[in-house]
């Protein structure tokens, strides 16, 4: 069994469609280059600001085509070769035991051709290219929802920090969120002005500080319901966990249910 499988899209296209199969994907876990930048700050001997830019994460892909002729081998190879070179917007997603990621990003240089092999003979052809990404993180390809009550629940996370959107179903007064690092001190605790029946909820994007209710159904802004200020809801840091062990930060609610939902993100 391989430890992974790993396929291609261009513009929502799986390249699986014209024959491409995914081999092997090196710079998966690599860290995106840093640069620390420093600037000083006028009037003020020695004093300066540091801050670190995150570069482009670089993944080296390499994969195959089988025709059923030469002629169909060469058919394929020009087809994939076309959509890489016109600068389609590429997707990666790979699958193993912990789930399903995906990088997104574009076709550095040219897709290199090596044609022909021993065990395929001249019907088999491979390409390797090199995909750099448009952010610096991994992440996984779609939000999950972890859900949690009056308990500590623990919110299994990448190696990056993430904003989740907090969702609190009824019935409900007047809930609290309270997040918890691993040691069980509370890091946010954020209370909401507001009573939920059996068919509301409460959605808190905490990327966005955006907070919407939903009465029946019927949306409205929910922000009044905050008691507190953006700087307080909650962030999921590894930080506040023990990443290597497997132990993660906590959230739970005093009164409904709670979903925290959100992509786990690697850098």
């Amino acid at each position: 069994m391989p430890k992974y499988t790993a396929t291609l899209f261009a513009d929502g296209r799986s390249l699986g469609d014209h024959g491409f199969a995914v081999d092997d994907v090196a710079g998966w876990f690599s860290p995106a280059p840093r640069q620390v930048m420093r600037t000083r700050i006028p009037g003020r001997a020695g004093a300066a600001v540091t801050r670190i830019e995150e570069g482009e994460k670089e993944l080296r892909v390499s994969g195959h085509v089988v025709g059923s002729s030469l002629a169909d081998r060469n058919t394929l190879l020009d087809e994939v070769a076309s959509i890489l070179a016109r600068g389609a917007a590429l997707r990666l997603e790979r699958t193993d035991v912990s789930g399903r990621t995906v990088a997104t990003g574009w076709l550095e240089g040219q897709p290199e051709v090596v044609e022909g092999d021993p065990r395929m003979a001249s019907r088999h052809a491979r390409l390797a290219f090199r995909l750099v990404t448009s952010s610096a993180y991994i992440e996984d390809a779609a939000p999950l929802p972890y859900s949690f009550g009056a308990t500590r629940t623990a919110m299994p996370l990448g190696t990056a920090a993430v904003a989740p959107l907090l969702r609190i179903v009824g019935s409900a007064t007047n809930p609290i969120v309270r997040l918890r690092n691993l040691a069980g001190d509370v890091l946010a605790a954020v209370t909401f002005t507001i009573t939920l029946t059996i068919n509301d909820w409460l959605d808190i994007d905490c990327s966005s500080y955006r907070i919407d209710k939903y009465l029946t159904g019927a949306k409205s802004d929910g922000y009044s319901t905050y008691a507190g200020n953006a700087d307080n809801l909650p962030i999921l840091d590894p930080a506040d966990g023990d990443y290597l062990n497997g132990a993660w930060p906590t959230l739970e609610v005093t009164a409904g249910l709670g979903v925290a939902i959100y992509a786990r993100s690697w850098r």
